[in-house]
């Protein structure tokens, strides 16, 4: 019954960001390990991002770590180590007892610099007809907080601008090389609000959703156009794939360990600032 904005707005989130399994639903949780053929006494438990979204997951290892097994968590995202803030990054050098990095240390102790798993053994050979450009882009949740993943718009201010930096791009490129391009997306997420904007505003376009990774289909186009600083832009470069990063800076924040790396990147045209 309050009249300040930011009370209700507050209110109105707790559904979104509280899980339910915080509340109940332990009972069930615990009778699905118990049934489960996951191993009684692990010496070490390693996962990728079970320990973010897999809440059976979380509760076994917890029981697990306290009885003694290891935690080792392997990265799964390729904003690890580049940017400034990443709040998923910070919990998660508190949780293991090894961080398996992409290459990257810093200095921390519990990094272990490893590889780009996802990529080993994968070469991409281009096809001689390739053409046009593949344009992964990301739908964003509108709800602040749903999302933490520093790199990408994190609220609808954000996301519109991102969906704008798509469109401005776009409508700069040649008719001839956007008659062989098509925008990648993923219906995974729960909100399409960026796929339908761009949808409205390119009614013509190809828009796909091939179930693979972009670099899997990567083969078929010319260049990938990365949209966001993530994943798909370091395993193009990991696997020599043709790649450009539009990076815009406003919700881009990079560590200073990265910077340098950048300014190479922006120096030989692969980073752009400005769609």
């Amino acid at each position: 019954n309050t009249k300040d904005k930011f009370a209700k707005f507050a209110h109105n989130l707790i559904s979104y960001q509280l899980p339910r399994s915080y509340l109940e639903g332990y009972e069930k949780i615990k009778k699905k390990i118990e049934e489960s053929k996951v191993p009684k006494n692990p010496k070490i438990i390693i996962t990728s991002i079970d320990h973010i979204w897999n809440d059976v997951f979380k509760l076994y290892s917890a029981q697990k770590i306290l009885n003694g097994s290891k935690l080792f968590v392997t990265q799964h995202g390729g904003m690890y180590g580049i940017t400034d803030l990443n709040l998923g990054e910070k919990i998660e050098m508190r949780i293991p007892d090894k961080f398996l990095s992409w290459g990257w240390k810093q200095g921390i102790r519990k990094v272990l610099p490893f590889f780009l798993q996802k990529t080993a053994y994968k070469k991409i050979n281009k096809k001689r007809d390739a053409s046009g450009l593949i344009i992964p882009i990301m739908d964003i949740n509108l709800i602040p907080g749903q999302e933490f993943l520093q790199g990408s718009p994190r609220d609808k201010m954000g996301v519109n601008k991102y969906i704008d930096n798509i469109v401005s791009f776009i409508s700069q490129v040649n008719q001839n090389i956007l008659n062989t391009s098509g925008i990648k997306y993923i219906d995974a997420y729960k909100c399409d609000y960026t796929l339908k904007s761009l949808k409205f505003k390119f009614p013509n376009f190809k828009f796909i959703n091939p179930k693979k990774n972009t670099y899997a289909i990567s083969n078929r186009f010319k260049l990938t156009v990365e949209t966001v600083n993530s994943s798909g832009f370091l395993e193009a470069l990991n696997l020599n794939i043709p790649v450009i990063l539009i990076y815009d800076e406003k919700y881009y924040s990079l560590r200073k360990s990265a910077v340098k790396d950048f300014k190479m990147l922006k120096k030989v045209k692969i980073v752009h600032n400005s769609p």
